[in-house]
Parts: C-alpha cells; sequence; structure tokens
C-alpha cells in the first residue's frame, strides 16, 4: 500500500536524522553540514518536515474505511436470499473477509510505527533544542569570557598610561632645570680659574627651584581636573558591568 511505503520512507529518514544528531555523524553527512559545523536549521526543517509526512499518511482513516466495507458486506450477505448463496459466492465472501482482516492487522501494525515514529521525532526535537541550548550557553560564556578579556585589556592599557604619567611627571620635575641649566651654564663656571664654581651659582637654584615647582604643581592640578569626569561616571559604570556579569553568571549555572 502506499501509505505504508510513505511509513517506511519516514522511518528511513527518521534513522538518518537520529545518526546525524546522536551518533556526531553530522559533519561526515554533505546535508547536515555547514562550513564544517552541525547545520541545526537544515536539521529542524528535516524533523519538521518529516514529521508532517508521518502526520498526513497515518493509518487511522483507512480503519473506518475498513470497517465501513466489513459492515457493508456483512449486511449484503445477511440481506441475499439463501438461494442465491453458492459456492461461488460464499468462496468470494468469504475471501474479501479475509482480505479484510489482513489489511486491519497491516494498519494495526503500521499504526503502531506511527505512533513510535512520532516519539523518536519528538525526542530528535528536543535533542535539536538541547543542542541549540547548548551552543547559546557557550556563546555566552565566550562572550562573558571576551568581556573579561577586553577588560582586562583596559586595565593593562590603564597600567601603561600611569607609566606614561610617571615618565611625563619625571620630564615636567627635569625640564625646567635643564632648561635654565642649557641658558646659565656658559656663565656659572669660571674655566679660567680652573674648576671652582662661580659665586653666581645661586641664580640658577633661584629660578630653577621656583620653576620646577610650579611646573610639578600645574601638571599635577592639571592632571586632577583631567581626572574629574572620569571619576564621577567610573564607579557607576564598573558597578552595573559586575552586576551583569554575576546576573550571566548565575543564569548559565541555572541552565
Amino acid at each position: 500500500m502506499q501509505i505504508e511505503l510513505s511509513q517506511r520512507e519516514s522511518r528511513g529518514w527518521i534513522k538518518r536524522l537520529e545518526h546525524a544528531i546522536s551518533m556526531d555523524e553530522a559533519t561526515t553527512r554533505p546535508g547536515y553540514s555547514k562550513y564544517g559545523m552541525i547545520d541545526l536549521r537544515a536539521m529542524a526543517s528535516d524533523l519538521t518536515e518529516c514529521h508532517l509526512k508521518v502526520l498526513l499518511n497515518r493509518p487511522g482513516p483507512y480503519f473506518k474505511i475498513l470497517s465501513a466495507m466489513d459492515d457493508a458486506m456483512q449486511s449484503f450477505w445477511a440481506n441475499i436470499p439463501s438461494d442465491e448463496k453458492t459456492e461461488d459466492m460464499k468462496r468470494l465472501h468469504f475471501s474479501l473477509q479475509d482480505r479484510l482482516s489482513l489489511q486491519r492487522a497491516r494498519l494495526v501494525g503500521l499504526d503502531s510505527y506511527t505512533s513510535v515514529s512520532i516519539e523518536r521525532l519528538d525526542i530528535q526535537r528536543s535533542m535539536v533544542s538541547f543542542i541549540t541550548a547548548e551552543i547559546a550557553q557557550n556563546d555566552s560564556k565566550l562572550n562573558l569570557k571576551i568581556a573579561g578579556d577586553q577588560r582586562q585589556l583596559a586595565n593593562d592599557s590603564k597600567s601603561d598610561s600611569k607609566a606614561m604619567k610617571a615618565l611625563s611627571l619625571l620630564g615636567a620635575t627635569f625640564l625646567p632645570g635643564t632648561f635654565l641649566a642649557s641658558i646659565f651654564s656658559m656663565t656659572f663656571f669660571d674655566f679660567q680659574q680652573g674648576s671652582s664654581l662661580s659665586p653666581k651659582i645661586w641664580i640658577y637654584f633661584a629660578f630653577t627651584i621656583p620653576l620646577t615647582v610650579r611646573v610639578v604643581l600645574g601638571w599635577f592640578l592639571w592632571e586632577h581636573k583631567r581626572k574629574q569626569p572620569k571619576e564621577s561616571r567610573s564607579p557607576t559604570f564598573d558597578i552595573r558591568k559586575t552586576d551583569t556579569e554575576l546576573a550571566i553568571l548565575s543564569e548559565l549555572r541555572q541552565a
């Protein structure tokens, strides 16, 4: 029968889906592999199509047809006159009854196969849903790890920024003295009288110390004003980001 062939094809289809989903053959089967990964969309589409095919070819309606034919035969046999019930008529009647009984038994078997096929499809659909949820969970973990790495990179950049600030502070400290020394150095040492210092060396320190203090204080004031807008926003941002990460981790543990 056509319904039997259709159910047999559906069972073969279900078997291929089971191998692809449960036995990790999706990477070797061209229909369920995409860029070296499991193509869940193709699997879900085939599961839906196979499920629809099984439901459309259920043997349930044929039971009613066989029952109606059996009732019609019994009514016909009961209403014909006895003299018309010849041996050929009896053989034909009983032959039709046997055929109806055989078809009814085959439909019972097909109905059992159909129920099993539907249960197998439900199991594979649940497995696909589980794989999808697992992939989504792994993606969430990966995104969280990427966020943590980006945060670590930000902290490293902040450390590098601190090192650059230290270097700029050293530059601000020594720059005034170096600048003034380059201007006044030719007049501080009296090379004509040996290696003695000029009595006017105090002029160098009189200019260098106040200028250095002013430059360093100006650097600190500029750095303090630059940090104020960031410090007013960063605590709330860090707390909110930490709470978000904790919420994601809690959901992943419950999954």
